[in-house]
C-alpha cells in the first residue's frame, strides 16, 4: 500500500474515532485529507471492502460512522474479527506457556496490541479453556532443535531409553519436531543405524549440542507420509501395513466418528447402530493399548494376530487383580 494512501486512511480513521457516534461529514474528511470528494469516496470504499472497516453513511446526520469498534495500528489494519482470530491463535499457544519459545511470542503479541493507538482493554474473563498441558521434561530443548533444523545442522545428545535404561550418545540429523499427547519428539536421520528414528525429548539427559556438520533433508521426506500408517509415535517399518477391521458398539461408534483416532472407511452400518470400519495401519504397542482402552465398546474383527494381541493385553490387565 502506498505510504500516502496509508497516511490518508489513518487520517480518516482518526477523524471518525474523535467524533465517535456523531461521525464525520464528507466535507470534514475532504478538508482533513486535502482531497476531492470523489477521491475520498473511493478511499472509503477501499477501507470498507479491502480493510473490512465497518464504515456506514448515516443519512440522519449526513456523516460517516463506524458501526462497531475497529482497530487501526501504525503498521497493521485489523478489524475486530481479525483481531479476535489473532487473539484466539495466541490463546491456543498459551497452553504451551512453559516452553521458552512461547515467551518470545507473548512479547510479539504484546507489541501488536500496543501498536494500536486506541488501547484494547484487557478482559479478565476467560472465553476459551484448554486442557492444561503439564510441564514436560525436555520441552526446554525445543528451541535448540528448531534452530538446528533451520540451519540444517546435526545435533548431538545423550539419550536414555525407556525400557532398557541404556544411556547412549547419538548424533542425529533432525528433520522435524512433533507433539503427541503433550509429549515432544524429534524425528530425524540416525546415520549410525541408517534409519529415520524418533527420540522423546524427555529422555534426553542434558542440553543437546548443535554440531558444525551440515546435512540436507531429503526432498522425499514428508512427516505426514512418514506417520501415514502409524498410530502414536513408534513407526514400525519392519511390520506390514495391514487392513484393520474394528466393530464399534452404537454408543462407541458415535464417539469414534466424532473424533476418530485415525482415518477410516465405513465397511458396514448395522441396524442396531453398531459400525464396522477399516483402517490401514502397522500394528504397534500404542495401537494395541488404544483399542484395548476402548473396552467393551469395540471388537477387533481382523487381523487375527491383532485380535489376539488385544486379548492378551486385556488378560494381563485382569491378571493384575488376581489374588
Amino acid at each position: 500500500m502506498p505510504a500516502k494512501n496509508f497516511k490518508r486512511y489513518r487520517t480518516i480513521h482518526d477523524k471518525m474515532i474523535l467524533r465517535r457516534g456523531q461521525g464525520a461529514s464528507l466535507e470534514e474528511l475532504c478538508t482533513a485529507c486535502k482531497i476531492q470528494k470523489s477521491q475520498l469516496k473511493a478511499n472509503l470504499k477501499y477501507m470498507r471492502e479491502e480493510l473490512n472497516a465497518p464504515i456506514k453513511y448515516q443519512r440522519s446526520t449526513k456523516t460517516y460512522v463506524y458501526t462497531e469498534e475497529y482497530e487501526f495500528s501504525n503498521d497493521l489494519m485489523l478489524s475486530r474479527s481479525e483481531y479476535n482470530k489473532l487473539k484466539l491463535a495466541f490463546e491456543t499457544l498459551a497452553q504451551y506457556k512453559h516452553i521458552p519459545a512461547y515467551k518470545d511470542f507473548e512479547g510479539v503479541f504484546d507489541k501488536i496490541e500496543k501498536s494500536f493507538q486506541y488501547k484494547i482493554p484487557r478482559e479478565k474473563r476467560t472465553y476459551i479453556s484448554f486442557e492444561k498441558s503439564p510441564l514436560i521434561k525436555g520441552s526446554e530443548y525445543i528451541e535448540t532443535f528448531i534452530e538446528a533444523i533451520r540451519l540444517n545442522k546435526m545435533v548431538e545428545f545423550e539419550y536414555q531409553t525407556y525400557l532398557q535404561g541404556q544411556k547412549l550418545s547419538h548424533q542425529v540429523q533432525p528433520y522435524t519436531i512433533k507433539e503427541i499427547n503433550a509429549r515432544w519428539y524429534v524425528i530425524g536421520f540416525l546415520p549410525a543405524q541408517n534409519s529415520i528414528t524418533t527420540f522423546a525429548l524427555d529422555r534426553i539427559l542434558k542440553p543437546p549440542t548443535i554440531l558444525n556438520t551440515f546435512f540436507d533433508i531429503p526432498a522425499s521426506f514428508n512427516i505426514e507420509k512418514h506417520y501415514q500408517y502409524t498410530y502414536g509415535v513408534a513407526v514400525m517399518r519392519d511390520k506390514p501395513i495391514e487392513k484393520i477391521h474394528l466393530e464399534f458398539s452404537k454408543k462407541k461408534a458415535l464417539y469414534f466418528t466424532s473424533k476418530p483416532f485415525h482415518p477410516y472407511v465405513i465397511v458396514e452400518e448395522k441396524e442396531d447402530g453398531s459400525l464396522i470400519v477399516e483402517m490401514e495401519l502397522r500394528v504397534n504397542y500404542e495401537l494395541i493399548r488404544k483399542v484395548a482402552g476402548l473396552g467393551n465398546g469395540v471388537k477387533v474383527i481382523s487381523p487375527i494376530s491383532f485380535n489376539e494381541s488385544v486379548i492378551n493385553y486385556l488378560q494381563n490387565a485382569i491378571n493384575q487383580y488376581d489374588d
